[in-house]
């Protein structure tokens, strides 16, 4: 693609609508009680494809991501970038908060100590930080071309690539159907009428 050609912003525009819709209007959904330890999943996977997104040129292990957080996070945040990092890693590869408590419904206690060398890290409170810092970087690259090229880049790129998914299609015997009408059982089964 000729990054120069107008439709670079629409590019970009259409990654910006599939964040909101995979992320930032889902991920409400998902802080609820009982659920918002997976919630650091996507918040950490958003935060780190706006910063992959953001800065496609910086190398090295989490710096990237470190550098949208210490740009584009509220102040409060940023002394905590490498804390992030790690907290990042800790729930991608062990399912491990590592140096972070992590709660819900408790805004008022975000990033207070909860224990010597151990924040508490609120779901709530941590997705608000990121979804005004994404916000932020939108509008950014709404208003800055070289953004838009950034943006271009990284999706472009083998170690970018677009977001989006593609819905599930139901196919018996070569003929898409819709999904059944009773969704998946408790056992993982299809259920309903076909």
């Amino acid at each position: 693609m000729d990054l120069n050609s107008p439709d670079t912003l629409s590019r970009c525009e259409a990654v910006i609508e599939k964040l909101d819709e995979l992320y930032l209007r889902a991920i409400p959904r998902v802080i609820q009680d009982g659920t918002a330890f997976i919630s650091f999943h996507p918040m950490l996977a958003l935060l780190e494809g706006l910063a992959g997104f953001r800065f496609p040129d910086v190398e090295g292990e989490g710096n990237k991501f470190r550098a949208f957080i210490e740009s584009y996070l509220p102040a409060e945040y940023r002394s905590h970038a490498p804390a992030l990092w790690k907290l990042r890693n800790g729930m991608q590869h062990a399912a491990c908060p590592r140096e972070f408590d992590l709660m819900h419904f408790h805004p008022e206690l975000n990033l207070s100590a909860s224990r010597p060398g151990t924040l508490i890290l609120d779901a709530g409170a941590f997705f608000e930080a990121i979804k005004e810092a994404a916000l932020r970087y939108f509008a950014e690259v709404r208003a800055r071309y070289d953004l838009q090229l950034s943006m271009v880049k990284r999706a472009d790129s083998s170690d970018g690539g677009v977001v989006g998914y593609v819905p599930v299609v139901y196919v018996i015997k070569g003929t898409p159907l819709p999904p059944p009408s009773g969704g998946v059982s408790s056992s993982g089964n299809i259920a309903g009428d076909w």
